[in-house]
């Protein structure tokens, strides 16, 4: 999923967020500030140096988020023609997640806004697909729905909840499982309306796979429904009002004929 920025820092902190198991040191051959762009080399082997000092052997990968956020946020405020788009928009992100006290799909959710998931073949799409239905298993919100989302809305868990579900009707549209994806999108629909202002990035990705999902198995007027409201979001992080409003203008055209 990273091997087109390979050289750039870009890749180098995904691997800090998604990567398991443990670092030797910050010289370690999947942990190397050495390869990564000069004008950043300084202040992330600071933040990695930092994370080693008990010993030459530590479990680097129980803080791989906090690392994450830190360099994502320097990237992002940095003074610097090499500082992209992409750095402020992850930037922002960074931000959100450091208000999301569960972040077990951050990993995914990064995927995702590089633009990767759809270049995966289906076995790998269908195991983030399961790792996200086992998270979501595991939250005590897994039984919310719209009759009781009043006593669920302000838990800590519902943007992981919500989370889960774009990306399991995602990866599940992506490998032709529609049927599921159309189940899980009916779930989770409802609830859109209860998603916290400051997690309002979520809500018109998690739009417009539901309405992909229901395009699918031909409720084109729900997926109508799901893409206009979509279109309401204006500022959001990673924003794709150009992709709905195609979606939809095609949608529109197709329920004429």
């Amino acid at each position: 999923a990273i091997n087109e920025e390979r050289g750039g820092l870009r890749a180098q902190y995904f691997e800090v967020a998604y990567m398991g198991g443990s670092a030797k040191s910050v010289n370690s051959p999947q942990i190397n500030p050495d390869v990564w762009n000069p004008r950043d080399r300084a202040m992330t082997k600071t933040l990695l140096q930092a994370r080693s000092e008990k010993g030459e052997t530590i479990e680097f990968y129980k803080e791989q988020t906090e690392v994450w956020l830190e360099i994502t946020r320097y990237l992002a405020i940095k003074t610097s023609s090499s500082r992209s788009k992409l750095d402020e928009e992850f930037g922002k992100l960074a931000n959100i997640f450091g208000l999301r006290p569960i972040k077990a799909l951050m990993a995914f959710e990064i995927m995702y806004f590089l633009k990767q998931m759809p270049r995966l073949p289906d076995d790998i799409l269908n195991a983030i697909g399961e790792k996200s239905q086992l998270i979501l298993k595991s939250l005590k919100v897994h039984k919310i729905t719209r009759d009781n989302v009043n006593s669920w809305r302000d838990e800590p868990e519902f943007p992981e909840y919500l989370s889960g579900h774009m990306l399991i009707i995602m990866t599940s549209f992506l490998t032709g499982e529609t049927e599921r994806a159309l189940k899980m999108s009916n779930r989770v629909y409802p609830l859109v309306d209860f998603i916290p202002h400051k997690f309002t990035y979520l809500a018109p990705h998690l739009l417009y796979w539901c309405a992909r999902a229901n395009m699918a198995e031909c409720s084109n007027e729900a997926a109508e429904k799901m893409l206009l409201r979509a279109k309401k979001f204006k500022k959001y992080e990673f924003a794709i009002n150009s992709k709905i409003s195609r979606v939809l203008k095609d949608l529109q055209s197709n329920m004429k004929m």
